[in-house]
């Protein structure tokens, strides 16, 4: 762990948790390959770094204790915990400044050669790959209400999927299922999705998940 002042925003006060791996501090002042509506990332060496933003009012206060860094390094921890492939987490820092530009950072595994669910649904002609895929999704899905947990932020778009058909989630931002309305919200986006026809969208049904 160690303090470190960044000249991405001249300055901010880093407060960084490394696990032993410098790229972080490599990594935090170099120009972004990608700009998304609330984080840049930032890709070298097989690693990849993600710049967050604040998005809601609490964040500048929240990020002390549960940064959105943080959430998502314990996510992948978690997830890998109950046998769900996320990218390798190499650490984490927080912005400690009250308002700077960056909430907080992600350090972890940069998986090349890689599209998302979304887009290999859009382009696989291929009903079989479909079936399989969904049948790999259904099963991890199984595997977080098993665990109590679901991911917050659950769509096609947060997960990845490797040559070999298998499957990696990715922004895993995770939460205690308390209730059934919470294990529901964890199919809910996959079902609402436009690429799936009406035969595939019961595979997010509760009573259609494998056990």
């Amino acid at each position: 762990m160690s303090l470190h002042f960044s000249l991405m925003s001249p300055g901010d006060l880093w407060w960084f948790h490394t696990k032993g791996d410098p790229s972080i501090f490599e990594l935090i002042n170099e120009t972004p390959q990608i700009h998304q509506n609330y984080a840049d990332l930032i890709y070298r060496d097989q690693k990849i770094l993600k710049r967050i933003r604040p998005q809601k009012r609490v964040d500048p206060y929240r990020k002390y204790f549960r940064s959105q860094a943080l959430r998502e390094f314990r996510g992948s921890i978690k997830l890998e915990e109950i046998g769900l492939l996320a990218p390798k987490p190499f650490g984490y820092g927080i912005n400690l400044t009250p308002l700077g530009c960056y909430e907080s950072v992600l350090l972890m595994e940069y998986i090349p050669n890689i599209g998302t669910l979304r887009e290999v649904f859009r382009e696989e002609p291929d009903p079989s790959v479909r079936e399989i895929l969904l049948k790999k999704l259904g099963r991890d899905l199984q595997r977080m209400v098993e665990a109590r947990i679901y991911h917050k932020d659950a769509h096609f778009g947060n997960v990845l999927v490797t040559p070999d058909h298998d499957l990696v989630w990715i922004d895993n931002d995770l939460a205690p299922i308390k209730g059934p309305d919470e294990s529901k919200r964890l199919l809910k986006k996959f079902r609402a999705t436009p690429l799936l026809d009406e035969e595939e969208k019961s595979a997010f049904l509760p009573d259609h998940l494998p056990g």
